[in-house]
């Protein structure tokens, strides 16, 4: 399971809505089910939404990558020391 929470709020701070990218994008409502249950997408789809959204794919994927990181280590407790 992925977390889009950096693409939600690229796409709020650019006004672009689901049925923006759905409707003038071409892009699959199966697609943006999948974001909105924080399912898996392909690199081209992500790689589309980069250039629909005028960011650069590398710092998406980056910003996603450490968003699902954070969520899976440091939620679960692996960052935090055991006290010594």
């Amino acid at each position: 399971m992925f977390n889009y929470k950096p693409l939600w709020d690229t796409m709020k701070e650019q006004k672009i809505t689901t049925y923006t990218l759905i409707n003038t994008y071409g892009i699959n409502p199966r697609t943006i089910n999948n974001l909105k249950h924080n399912n898996s997408i392909t690199m081209y789809t992500l790689e589309r939404l980069c250039q629909i959204l005028f960011v650069s794919f590398h710092i998406m994927a980056l910003a996603l990558m450490a968003v699902n990181v954070y969520r899976t280590h440091v939620k679960k407790g692996e960052n935090q020391s055991d006290g010594t």
